[in-house]
């Protein structure tokens, strides 16, 4: 329908701040009809509310009328949706004539297709019927707002003053707004600094907003200054943000150097990302002297994408804790190449490191991987092969694990292709690893992917008896039905005492009672079967109990 274009347009036009940022070049046919939308801004926004309730109540009807939907007042709001005034306004005329369950919508809707029709006069007759007929109707605000409306096109604005509902009166002061702020700016002065409830305050505020007259404008500021109610002051500020003029920058920058409240500054440097504000944010971030707001001047700072402002900041900032800031907030902006250089270039080894974890969570593989072969102290390799985890990175990783020479950097690169889930990796690197120390670090590691099966086939076939043993308890920690399974039946085919001992021990740490009962009862050495039973009589499970039972009989 017509209602939800325009409810889905304004807010988008009005909120996406492009143009009033000044941030994308409007084509001038653009920049009439933006023009024209601005000055029909306050209008725009009261029917915007009084649509979006409309909307709501013309669900509700639908859903009560169910399949008995009334073909003339369908037909009526598909007029209304192409702009056939005349049209809607003859169709809803058919619904009232029949005195159905929609007469009171069908009296607001065809007086709103007759005001915009050309014809005022009918409109309110319409309306009055509707308030005279229909006291309880849900469309009575609706019907009010429309008529303080036409009244004020026809030179006639609504006296705020002389409306005792609440609701009323901001319509009304809508209204005298657009026709004579002179007048509306004093009222709403007072309510703003009156005993009214908050939320007729905040409707208000909205209202003086929503003007561009200097009157207006300049009480806004008062409020933004806290000269009026101190709950209004945050409010006031988001609105002259949202503003994002170089008048109400500068203001809120006077607000700022000249205030002590902690929160109130949180509160404009909020609102200098939402004007784009990068140079207040940028002033802000070099003069704070409170570390906090300082910090909060720089993630915002860099929420803007401003990257060149946070490097410049970077390049000229003393205390390392503000440079650790900036770092951080690289994230946000995914500054890689400046992190980059960061880490290469920094002399202090925490805000290298700082910036190789920033790095590695905007993404940048092949940047640390060219910083890893660049590198030239051990710390720093041992810092990028623990960062490699956040990008998954698990290619470069076995690279390092085949290629170091340092072997402890080789075991992280191990450890950390484990924590990328990188299975396949840590097999075929095994396959071809000559090193002992290397293959118990990668069948260590195997029990961070639950690698099961490579550590069957390693307990099955590795000739060295170490690394088998170290496969075998690895295996027993990753638990599972089918791993038990195989360990009884490699148990049932091993020779080796010893092995035989760490079978016993794999299967206890899966706390696999029904495999150790079965060895418990084929095994004819009785130092084996002696273990196996202490390890079973640590297993509380009726199975474990069951069996203890049967050996006292």
């Amino acid at each position: 329908m017509r209602m939800k274009f325009v409810l889905t347009l304004v807010p988008t036009l009005l909120a996406s701040g492009a143009f009033a940022l000044g941030q994308n070049p409007i084509p001038p046919g653009l920049d009439q009809t933006l023009q024209k939308l601005d000055l029909q801004q306050p209008r725009l926004a009261r029917q915007l509310a009084r649509l979006d309730s409309g909307l709501g109540r013309l669900a509700f009807d639908f859903d009560q009328a169910g399949a008995s939907h009334d073909a003339d007042y369908q037909r009526g709001e598909s007029a209304l949706d192409a702009s056939h005034f005349e049209e809607a306004a003859k169709a809803f005329n058919e619904v009232i004539a029949r005195k159905g369950s929609r007469t009171d919508a069908a009296l607001y809707w065809r007086a709103y297709a007759l005001d915009h029709a050309g014809r005022p006069a009918q409109a309110l007759e319409s309306l009055a019927i509707l308030k005279k007929d229909y006291p309880q109707s849900r469309w009575l605000n609706d019907a009010q707002a429309l008529q303080v409306e036409i009244h004020a096109r026809q030179g006639h604005p609504a006296d705020p003053r002389s409306e005792s509902d609440q609701e009323m009166k901001m319509m009304a002061l809508q209204s005298l707004m657009e026709s004579d702020a002179a007048q509306a700016v004093p009222i709403l002065r007072k309510v703003l600094n009156g005993t009214q409830p908050p939320a007729i305050k905040d409707k208000a505020l909205f209202v003086l907003a929503q003007s561009a007259a200097p009157e207006a404008r300049e009480l806004l500021l008062e409020t933004a200054r806290g000269k009026s109610d101190p709950e209004l002051q945050f409010k006031a500020v988001r609105y002259m943000s949202m503003e994002g003029g170089d008048a109400a920058k500068e203001e809120l920058a006077r607000i700022y150097s000249s205030s002590n409240e902690l929160d109130l500054k949180r509160e404009i440097i909020r609102g200098y990302l939402l004007s784009g504000s990068s140079d207040k944010l940028l002033a802000v971030a070099k003069s704070e002297k409170n570390p906090e707001l300082q910090k909060e001047a720089i993630r915002t700072l860099a929420q803007t994408g401003g990257k060149e402002q946070l490097w410049a900041l970077y390049k000229s900032a003393g205390p390392k804790e503000v440079r650790e800031e900036i770092v951080r907030a690289m994230l946000m902006d995914g500054d890689a190449d400046h992190l980059l250089e960061i880490a290469k270039s920094d002399h202090d080894p925490d805000i290298q490191a700082a910036a190789i974890h920033t790095l590695a969570q905007t993404g940048g593989k092949e940047q640390l991987w060219s910083l890893y072969k660049s590198a030239g102290s051990k710390e720093m390799k041992e810092e990028i092969v623990h960062s490699m985890v956040m990008d998954g990175d698990a290619a470069h990783l076995l690279d390092i694990a085949r290629t170091e020479n340092d072997p402890e950097i080789r075991k992280n690169a191990v450890h950390t292709l484990a924590q990328v889930g990188g299975k396949e990796e840590l097999w075929t690197l095994y396959k071809s690893e000559g090193s002992k120390d290397v293959k118990e670090e990668i069948v260590h590691s195997m029990l961070m992917d639950g690698d099961s099966e490579h550590l069957l086939d390693i307990a099955k076939s590795e000739r060295d008896p170490d690394i088998r043993r170290a496969a075998i308890h690895t295996l027993g920690m990753t638990g599972g039905g089918h791993d038990g399974n195989a360990l009884v039946e490699l148990y049932r085919k091993e020779s080796d005492p010893s092995i035989k001992r760490d079978l016993i021990q794999g299967l206890f740490l899966q706390q696999n009672a029904r495999g150790l009962i079965q060895l418990a009862r084929e095994e004819k050495d009785p130092d084996l079967k002696r273990r196996i039973v202490s390890q079973l009589a640590l297993i509380h499970s009726k199975e474990s109990t069951e069996y203890m039972m049967e050996i006292l009989k």
